[in-house]
């Protein structure tokens, strides 16, 4: 699953069949930036490793409401293995077989909750989702999203 230690190669998902392929956009999953907004490209990919909370907050600046944390940047590996090993677990032809819609909803929120990236965090959420319902459909599937097509937010599509 790729050398961690050593700041890991961006592969720790191979487990889980999801492959990609860097191509220099800003935009790919785990791309960091620093305080001038350059993106750093040998971190697309890898589990983050910063030591600050990854935080869902709410409230004034003086006084946060913190409405959930991700694991720490240590446990990130660890809960990964633990998240790959349920999805892997929990498909339909596999031991522990979960309901296409349960095991997709789940997956998508057990993976956000971990939060393994710096960024494409939820790109890669939804595409796990995919993944699960393609597995039980036996086919690829694939959902739009209306904000990226303003023909199919009037209906037209």
């Amino acid at each position: 699953m790729g050398d961690r230690a050593a700041g890991g190669a961006p592969h720790e998902f191979c487990d889980l069949g999801l492959n990609f392929y860097p191509d220099r956009s800003t935009s790919f999953v785990g791309a960091t930036r620093d305080a001038a907004n350059i993106v750093h490209m040998q971190d697309i990919g890898r589990y983050r490793r910063h030591d600050d909370l990854m935080q869902i907050v709410s409230g004034l600046i003086h006084a946060p409401k913190v409405h959930f944390e991700a694991p720490p940047t240590a446990a990130v590996s660890d809960e990964m293995t633990r998240f790959i090993d349920w999805f892997n677990r929990t498909g339909p032809s596999d031991a522990e077989p979960l309901p296409a819609v349960t095991r997709a909803g789940v997956a998508h929120l057990y993976f956000e909750c971990i939060h393994p990236f710096e960024d494409g965090d939820g790109r890669v959420g939804r595409t796990i989702a995919e993944k699960a319902l393609a597995q039980s459909l036996g086919r690829p599937t694939l959902t739009r999203s209306c904000r990226h097509d303003p023909r199919q937010a009037q209906g037209r599509l």
